[in-house]
């Protein structure tokens, strides 16, 4: 089941996340993840070919992300549903939600 990561970490005038992927969960917040995903999977009302994205934040805003439904080496997949999703609840609450690319500078 792939988990992964991301931490802020503060870099001068730059926010750069360090970014990790794993088969297994790794830490507290990404074995959450993964028994909420077990829990999904053995739900009767669970269907094959769904779908599920879990998010997971602690308290110093370091958080994980667990997904099971999406084929291997398509996890962009997950980030453009994530997107869709956060739109749809923005227009269902009368909110305007758009998404920039903002290309990050200052990595060699």
């Amino acid at each position: 089941m792939p988990t992964s990561r991301s931490d802020p970490v503060s870099s001068g005038n730059l926010l750069t996340e360090i970014k990790m992927q794993f088969d297994e969960p790794m830490d507290r917040l990404t074995r959450i993840g993964g028994r909420l995903l077990d829990a999904a999977r053995v739900d009767p009302e669970y269907r094959e070919g769904d779908k599920v994205i879990v998010l997971t934040e602690d308290e110093n805003a370091l958080g994980g992300i667990a997904y099971h439904g999406y084929p291997e080496g398509q996890e962009g997949d997950v980030v453009q549903d994530l997107f869709y999703r956060l739109y749809i609840i923005a227009k269902a609450n009368g909110l305007d939600l758009q998404f920039i690319g903002i290309e990050e500078r200052g990595r060699g």
